[in-house]
């Protein structure tokens, strides 16, 4: 599976998308379009602050808040399948607030059929 996002980020402990996500987010609308056949995965991800089973959660909300997005623009949901992941993929180190902003984000894969 590749991830076909970059910029999908949030904000510290919400499921609220940072500003200027438009563009990619009408990207990422325009490739699935174009594979409307393939089913995909939105994975939703977390950095390491707070408890685990609550940054687990709010992943899970991130992945459902995309998927609805998504639907919302006109992807056929049944073609959507949005996992949360929590803290357990970083992207970046936790260490730094550099690396925790990168660690708040979707990934979106296609499933190959």
């Amino acid at each position: 599976m590749s991830n076909i996002t970059k910029n999908l980020v949030f904000k510290t402990g919400t499921d609220i998308l940072i500003s200027d996500f438009e563009d990619e987010f009408q990207y990422i609308l325009g490739f699935m379009l174009a594979k409307r056949n393939s089913t995909f995965e939105i994975a939703g991800h977390t950095d390491s602050v707070g408890a685990k089973d609550r940054n687990l959660e709010l992943s899970q909300r991130r992945a459902d808040k995309i998927k609805l997005l998504l639907i919302n623009k006109g992807f056929d949901g049944s073609k959507l399948k949005a996992v949360g992941y929590g803290e357990r993929r970083p992207f970046a180190t936790n260490k730094s607030q550099e690396g925790r902003d990168a660690n708040r984000r979707i990934e979106i894969y296609v499933i190959p059929n």
